[in-house]
Protein backbone atom coordinates (compact mmCIF):
# COMPACT_ATOMS: atom_id res chain seq x y z
CA UNK A 1 0.00 0.00 0.00
CA UNK A 2 2.87 2.47 0.61
CA UNK A 3 4.10 1.42 -2.33
CA UNK A 4 1.36 2.51 -4.09
CA UNK A 5 1.42 5.83 -2.41
CA UNK A 6 4.90 6.41 -3.21
CA UNK A 7 4.16 5.76 -7.09
CA UNK A 8 1.41 8.48 -6.79
CA UNK A 9 3.38 11.06 -5.36
CA UNK A 10 6.33 10.71 -7.39
CA UNK A 11 4.07 10.89 -10.60
CA UNK A 12 2.11 13.56 -8.88
CA UNK A 13 5.47 15.11 -8.87
CA UNK A 14 6.46 14.62 -12.36
CA UNK A 15 3.11 16.08 -13.22
CA UNK A 16 3.17 18.77 -11.15
CA UNK A 17 6.78 20.10 -12.43
CA UNK A 18 5.44 19.57 -15.98
CA UNK A 19 3.12 22.01 -15.67
CA UNK A 20 5.31 24.40 -13.59
CA UNK A 21 7.64 24.47 -16.40
CA UNK A 22 4.69 25.27 -19.28
CA UNK A 23 2.98 27.73 -16.95
CA UNK A 24 6.67 29.40 -16.16
CA UNK A 25 6.87 29.37 -20.30
CA UNK A 26 3.82 30.98 -20.94
CA UNK A 27 4.15 33.39 -18.34
CA UNK A 28 7.31 34.69 -19.41
CA UNK A 29 5.58 34.83 -23.12
CA UNK A 30 3.02 36.61 -21.77
CA UNK A 31 4.93 39.01 -19.67
CA UNK A 32 7.55 39.88 -22.82
CA UNK A 33 4.93 40.45 -25.43
CA UNK A 34 2.86 42.79 -23.04
CA UNK A 35 6.07 44.51 -22.33
CA UNK A 36 6.82 45.24 -26.05
CA UNK A 37 3.33 46.31 -26.41
CA UNK A 38 4.01 48.74 -24.01
CA UNK A 39 7.23 49.58 -25.24
CA UNK A 40 5.81 50.32 -28.30
CA UNK A 41 3.12 52.76 -27.29
CA UNK A 42 4.79 54.82 -24.67
CA UNK A 43 8.31 55.05 -25.47
CA UNK A 44 8.64 54.44 -29.26
CA UNK A 45 8.22 57.79 -31.06
CA UNK A 46 6.39 57.78 -34.42
CA UNK A 47 5.81 60.55 -37.24
CA UNK A 48 2.73 61.62 -38.61
CA UNK A 49 2.27 64.42 -40.42
CA UNK A 50 5.08 66.35 -39.71
CA UNK A 51 4.45 65.85 -36.01
CA UNK A 52 6.86 63.58 -33.68
CA UNK A 53 4.32 62.04 -31.12
CA UNK A 54 3.91 58.30 -29.38
CA UNK A 55 1.45 55.98 -30.24
CA UNK A 56 -0.97 55.89 -27.02
CA UNK A 57 -1.03 59.87 -27.45
CA UNK A 58 -2.24 59.64 -31.25
CA UNK A 59 -4.47 57.20 -30.39
CA UNK A 60 -5.89 58.57 -27.89
CA UNK A 61 -7.15 61.34 -30.14
CA UNK A 62 -8.22 59.39 -32.64
CA UNK A 63 -10.64 57.84 -30.46
CA UNK A 64 -11.45 61.62 -28.84
CA UNK A 65 -12.00 62.50 -32.11
CA UNK A 66 -14.86 59.55 -32.98
CA UNK A 67 -16.68 60.16 -29.67
CA UNK A 68 -16.15 63.97 -28.90
CA UNK A 69 -19.89 64.18 -29.89
CA UNK A 70 -21.05 61.22 -27.42
CA UNK A 71 -19.18 62.23 -24.35
CA UNK A 72 -21.76 63.70 -22.61
CA UNK A 73 -23.91 60.65 -22.85
CA UNK A 74 -21.00 58.13 -21.86
CA UNK A 75 -21.21 60.46 -18.54
CA UNK A 76 -24.43 60.61 -18.24
CA UNK A 77 -25.16 56.43 -18.83
CA UNK A 78 -22.16 56.12 -15.86
CA UNK A 79 -23.86 58.26 -13.57
CA UNK A 80 -26.77 56.58 -13.75
CA UNK A 81 -25.67 53.37 -13.46
CA UNK A 82 -24.16 54.15 -10.29
CA UNK A 83 -26.78 55.75 -8.74
CA UNK A 84 -28.81 52.30 -9.40
CA UNK A 85 -25.59 50.25 -7.98
CA UNK A 86 -25.80 52.42 -4.98
CA UNK A 87 -29.47 52.38 -4.56
CA UNK A 88 -29.76 48.25 -5.19
CA UNK A 89 -26.76 47.95 -2.14
CA UNK A 90 -28.44 50.23 -0.08
CA UNK A 91 -31.86 48.35 -0.40
CA UNK A 92 -30.20 44.85 0.11
CA UNK A 93 -28.02 46.20 2.98
CA UNK A 94 -31.24 47.86 4.45
CA UNK A 95 -32.81 43.65 3.78
CA UNK A 96 -30.19 42.47 5.59
CA UNK A 97 -30.81 44.46 8.87
CA UNK A 98 -33.99 43.38 8.84
CA UNK A 99 -33.53 40.05 8.19
CA UNK A 100 -31.53 39.85 11.95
Amino acid sequence: MEEVESIKRKNKNKVSAYFTKIFYHLTLKKFIILSLIGIFLFMIPIKIDSDITIPIAFLSSQINGMIVDYIPFIKTYFIIISVIGSLLEIIDETEFYFQK
